[in-house]
């Protein structure tokens, strides 16, 4: 249409018909050709992506295609796209929040970590739910300390409440039952029943354990101290 449009204006206000033919055909010979030529990657939103990154290789290229991949589940294909949008030029920072998401999908913790680690050079704001998810994938990785001090930070601004659960494993560990009853109590007014949450718990505690550690098991009679 835009060369249509060049030989329009260049052209003549009268022409003869023989030569108006002859223009004509020779733009449309040339629009046809380069609409084929791309035919084939418009059979779908991924093979649109999967051509544009092979062919220009942008941030929103990969963006683009990291996002459509996570929707579909694959998500380890989706790890090195996130990693390109965020660390090539003209990073995508609007794809922070997927890649945050991401992190939890990917194992080991270790990939997604190392996710986090780009975000934080390309300068994603360290918002609560990335710090939250963070937090748990540091828990997950055996990095408890490190997790239960950036969870003591985010819990406040933690949408997801995933830093609340890292603080209730890490006190759990401690066998500091005063603050899992705490944590517990705070899960509850986010609608989660207490056998639920025990069992959040739990389940982010038995991989990080060596053999023959077995965690204290949580008094529900217990009361929470007072915040």
């Amino acid at each position: 249409a835009g060369l249509g449009l060049a030989l329009a204006s260049a052209l003549p206000r009268s022409i003869p018909r023989r030569h108006a033919l002859l223009y004509l055909f020779v733009v449309g010979a040339i629009g046809f050709s380069l609409v084929s030529a791309r035919l084939p990657d418009w059979r779908d939103s991924e093979q649109l992506w999967i051509a544009e990154v092979e062919q220009l290789g942008t941030s929103l290229a990969h963006a683009q295609l990291a996002n459509l991949r996570h929707r579909d589940g694959l998500f380890a294909s989706a790890l090195p796209h996130y990693a390109r949008a965020l660390s090539g030029p003209a990073p995508r920072l609007d794809r922070c929040p997927d890649a945050a998401r991401l992190t939890l999908e990917l194992s080991p913790p270790s990939l997604g970590l190392a996710l986090f680690e780009t975000m934080d050079e390309a300068g994603c704001p360290a918002t609560g739910a990335a710090e939250g998810a963070r937090a748990l994938l540091l828990a997950l990785a055996g990095e408890w300390s490190t997790a239960s001090d950036l969870a003591e930070a985010a819990a406040a601004t933690d949408p997801n409440g995933r830093a609340l659960l890292v603080l209730a494993a890490a006190a759990l560990r401690e066998d500091d039952n005063a603050t899992y009853q705490r944590m517990a109590a705070r899960y509850a007014e986010r609608g989660v029943v207490r056998d639920e949450f025990d069992a959040m718990v739990l389940a982010l505690i038995l991989p990080t354990l060596t053999s023959g550690e077995a965690p204290a098991t949580p008094s529900k009679e217990a009361q929470p101290e007072s915040e």
